[in-house]
């Protein structure tokens, strides 16, 4: 039984599983180059990816400041200074989510967190635009950990 053992854990090497991380850190920084710093902490790049190939201009909201609660995390990203600004979409995943934001002229806008340092409830995660204009996402945690910083860099 031992020896079977052995054998897998021979086989299985820590450089195999380096070169994924690596690559997939590499992909990130990839896809974190194509957004282009503008006004406020807003990115434009263009949005083209499998069935979104419409070639779509979408600002990526990059600035926002966040608060360690016992059992969530709090995010608020303050919005650019445009009317009638309203959530299109909201996708909570296990380690990630992504919202989407749309103004009165149509200028889509988008929120997305890629990596977070550990998991979440995606069913009791919510967002929303509070009184003073900012996209609230409150995201609840699977443990009751304290974060030491919100996603991996």
């Amino acid at each position: 039984m031992y020896d079977r053992w052995d054998a897998l854990a021979g086989a299985i090497s820590d450089s195999d599983e380096e070169d994924v991380v690596l690559e997939r850190r590499a992909e990130h920084e990839a896809a974190r180059r194509l957004i282009h710093e503008c006004d406020g902490g807003v990115g434009e790049f263009r949005f083209g990816i499998g069935e979104r190939a419409r070639e779509e201009k979408v600002c990526s909201l990059t600035k926002y400041s966040w608060t360690d609660e016992p059992a969530a995390v709090v995010i608020q990203v303050n919005l650019p200074k445009r009317s009638g600004i309203y959530i299109v979409a909201s996708d909570f995943r296990a380690q990630s989510f992504n919202v989407e934001l749309v103004d009165s002229n149509t200028q889509r806008y988008r929120f997305a967190i890629a990596e977070l340092l550990m998991e979440i409830v995606p069913q009791k995660c919510e967002c929303f635009i509070d009184e003073r204009a900012r996209l609230v996402c409150k995201i609840t945690k699977f443990g009751k950990v304290p974060w030491q910083t919100l996603a991996y860099v």
